[in-house]
């Protein structure tokens, strides 16, 4: 634990201390120590703690966009993934792995909406797919970054996992700029407002899991959700 300690401290160093980073490098720490101390550890009290101690020695970062993504992220795929995933069960493994991507990259895309709108005043329309694609590519970059980490010490290997790190970064940035620049990918709102928080918690109540007592609402809260959330497309006079 010690090592792993380290290593992910000089990672959160070399990537410049961001929100995101911390965020998992802390999750997986204290995952780690309840393995240690024999002790159950639910993925929500994991997000609850590591945004406890980050807001402990940085009170400020609540008001930043980069918490708020990361953890409004964490928030959609903790609360709705797993109940939506189990909404359908396909037979083959790689259509049930295709409608797993596709229940992730919602509820992520879910949980960062009322942040999204207020930061940014759009509301993505094809950002669901496009993070199908761009997700699994970023995964792979990053790996791919390690390995150039990795070897450092070895000379000629470093230069040539170094170039093609920097050719695969541009290329996907490339892409990512390109498909951003297209007009009807999202639609501009104005700023986010208490309703638009309301409906955005109400969405995420009613796409998680819920004593069966109150499912019998979920429609109602869904429906109340999206129309609160679609308030910003009311154009101001």
């Amino acid at each position: 634990t010690g090592v792993e300690a380290a290593v992910f401290l000089a990672y959160c160093l070399l990537t410049g201390g961001k929100a995101p980073v911390i965020r998992a490098s802390a999750m997986l720490l204290w995952r780690e120590f309840t393995h240690i101390r024999n002790r159950q550890h639910l993925p929500l009290h994991m997000v609850c703690v590591t945004a406890s101690l980050q807001l402990l020695f940085n009170p400020t970062l609540l008001t930043s966009a980069s918490f708020q993504l990361t953890y409004g992220a964490m928030l959609g795929l903790l609360l709705v993934f797993p109940w939506m995933r189990k909404q359908r069960a396909c037979r083959s493994a790689a259509g049930q792995k295709l409608w797993d991507a596709f229940c992730a990259s919602l509820a992520a895309q879910l949980g960062i909406l009322a942040p999204q709108l207020y930061w940014f005043g759009e509301l993505p329309l094809l950002a669901v797919l496009l993070n199908m694609a761009v997700i699994p590519l970023a995964a792979a970059l990053i790996s791919l970054y390690w390995l150039t980490l990795f070897a450092l010490p070895i000379p000629g290997l470093r230069e040539l996992l170094g170039l093609c790190s920097a050719a695969v970064t541009r290329l996907l940035l490339c892409v990512v700029r390109w498909m951003g620049a297209w007009k009807w990918v999202s639609l501009w709102t104005r700023q986010a407002d208490i309703f638009t928080c309301i409906g955005w918690l109400l969405l995420l109540l009613g796409l998680s899991a819920l004593p069966r007592r109150i499912r019998r609402i979920r429609p109602g809260l869904i429906v109340a959700g999206l129309l609160l959330v679609l308030t910003l497309l009311i154009p101001l006079r």
